[in-house]
């Protein structure tokens, strides 16, 4: 059935077109919170649920905001099971699960979902991002290539096949992929962020240094160079749960690159309970890295991290007695008030809290013990509140450097320079300078 035919089946005056537009007014008008629960209040409305469904569905955005996710997915268990066709209440189930690192439990919430009727682009394009996320990609080069020369392929499988090509030295399929995607509304602006690190690697002449796609499959890539004695330590993000692109990043390390280390959690914990390249615990991955450090014989360690990635850059930085941190977009406190503030991810706050509660801490009074000792540099979006709120909180910190980037509204710091050109904005901070 299509979602044509389940919207007229909804009562009459009660199936609004529940678009972005929309989405946007109600935020405005109720709040982010109450906004986002009323859309989804109207989602089921227009998906053929009753007045009943929308009430639960709304109840349940707020559950799931106030981070009690056990209500929230109750609740949405109960939606699936009354409109087993409607996508959207295996979406959020499926994301709770990922939320928790159960990933295989993620896929499956969404092929059994299938089975049982639903359907539609998101629900398709999540079940394709899992297949290649948890079994290192899904397809063969030769399939990748095909669908480059696919003219009807679907834009998100061309994206990432194009991804997966760069990653195995097939650049010229992977640029005419990306192309034939830069300009699509929902992936364009990551296939141009693409194009920008190969172009910028490729003009230094380091075409063997694509680190691609970090996943639980291929969660840690050491990128060694000739000559420079540092080493980059990169906190990899999950990235919604997808996989984490690190050739943007990689691009950003300049035209003389260091020892970039590419690490990922699988556990979904941003490497605060460890890593997947040293094992668990927070202590045995800063150990594995002084190591590996004196492994390599470098001189200087840097650590990097975006999103909240950032503030284990900034942790294991201190930890280390690294030279350098530079983050992006960072979180710089995890208590429960600083979480409740930021107000973004609120599974994952619960799950950091219950997980790592003695990670649950303000990285101001760790700053100014070292007394610009560390030092720090945050780039954030100065149109970002949440970004601006942590960059802010560590402003005036000793040898905490903030570097806004002006207009930036978006949570992607470090794709936001590539696109502007500013692929030296990194270089003289990883040299010391």
């Amino acid at each position: 059935m299509t979602d044509e035919a389940r919207t007229a089946r909804g009562p009459s005056g009660l199936v609004p077109a529940a678009g972005a537009r929309l989405r946007k007014a109600l935020a405005a008008g109720l709040g982010a919170r109450h906004g986002a629960a009323a859309w989804f209040a109207l989602s089921a409305l227009r998906r053929g649920g009753g007045p009943g469904d929308a009430l639960r569905a709304y109840r349940a955005q707020l559950w799931w905001e106030s981070g009690d996710g056990a209500r929230a997915e109750a609740a949405w268990r109960r939606l699936a099971q009354r409109s087993p066709a409607n996508p959207d209440w295996p979406l959020w189930l499926s994301n709770a699960a990922r939320t928790r690192g159960e990933f295989a439990a993620a896929e499956r919430i969404l092929v059994e979902a299938r089975e049982r009727g639903a359907g539609g682009p998101a629900l398709e394009m999540t079940i394709e991002h899992y297949g290649r996320w948890l079994r290192r990609s899904n397809i063969a080069p030769a399939e990748a290539e095909a669908l480059v020369n696919d003219p009807e392929a679907p834009p998100y499988r061309l994206l990432h096949a194009s991804i997966f090509l760069s990653t195995e030295g097939r650049l010229d399929l992977a640029r005419r992929g990306l192309a034939r995607v830069a300009d699509h509304p929902r992936h364009g602006r990551q296939a141009r962020t693409e194009l920008a690190a190969l172009d910028s690697i490729e003009r230094a002449g380091l075409q063997l240094s694509l680190p691609g796609t970090l996943s639980p499959a291929r969660p840690h890539v050491l990128v060694r160079q000739r000559g420079p004695d540092t080493l980059v330590v990169v906190f990899m993000p999950p990235a919604g749960g997808f996989g984490a692109t690190a050739n943007a990043i990689q691009a950003m390390l300049g035209a003389k690159p260091p020892n970039a280390l590419y690490l990922y959690d699988s556990k979904a914990l941003y490497h605060l309970a460890g890593t997947d390249r040293f094992g668990p615990g927070y202590s045995a991955m800063v150990e594995g890295l002084r190591r590996l450090a004196a492994e390599l014989g470098v001189r200087r360690v840097v650590t990097l991290g975006p999103s909240a990635a950032g503030f284990t850059a900034i942790r294991a930085g201190i930890d280390i007695g690294a030279d350098s941190v530079v983050a992006a977009g960072a979180v710089t406190s995890m208590t429960a008030e600083a979480m409740h503030a930021d107000g973004r991810m609120p599974g994952t706050r619960t799950r950091l809290l219950d997980c790592v509660p003695e990670q649950a801490r303000d990285l101001k009074p760790d700053l100014v013990e070292r007394n610009g000792r560390t030092r720090v540099h945050l780039f954030y979006g100065d149109s970002n509140r949440e970004d601006s709120m942590h960059a802010h909180h560590l402003s005036g910190v000793p040898g905490v450097t903030l570097h806004p980037i002006e207009d930036l509204g978006m949570h992607d710091p470090f794709g936001e320079l590539l696109l502007r050109g500013r692929t030296d904005a990194l270089e003289p901070l990883l040299a010391g300078n």
